[in-house]
């Protein structure tokens, strides 16, 4: 508790599509280049998680907290940069997607007028 440096969890998301290797570098680019962030040890990137809708990964990085002790505005710069970055790469940002699978037959009532129809439409195999 008495060392002056402190390690930060910077978590990204990005899509299954993203190549994991382009995504480490635009990271470490963006912490390389940020004066609030120590030099040694060195940042880190790692490839935290497989998740539902994203590849996870961690950007490690070091700081003096006697220089900087407002964290919460370091990762908030953090972000912005490296949202940034990212989409220059083509990386992209992913967000919850659901698809729906109906195991019947789906049936859909059209009411116009007084008059019912019914329409079907196929299921997906």
């Amino acid at each position: 508790m008495s060392d002056e440096l402190v390690r930060l969890h910077v978590p990204f998301g990005v899509a299954y599509s993203s190549d994991p290797e382009k995504v480490r570098k635009v990271l470490l680019d963006v912490a390389k280049r940020h004066p609030a962030i120590e030099k040694q040890p060195p940042p880190e990137v790692i490839f935290y998680e497989m998740a539902d809708s994203a590849l996870v990964f961690h950007l490690l990085v070091w700081v003096n907290v006697r220089k900087l002790w407002r964290t919460v505005a370091l990762r908030s710069d953090m972000y912005f940069k490296a949202w940034e970055e990212l989409k220059k790469a083509g990386i992209e940002i992913p967000f919850p997607q659901r698809d729906v699978w109906f195991k019947n037959k789906l049936v859909i009532e059209h009411i116009e007028g007084n008059k019912t129809k019914e329409m079907s439409k196929p299921r997906k195999a």
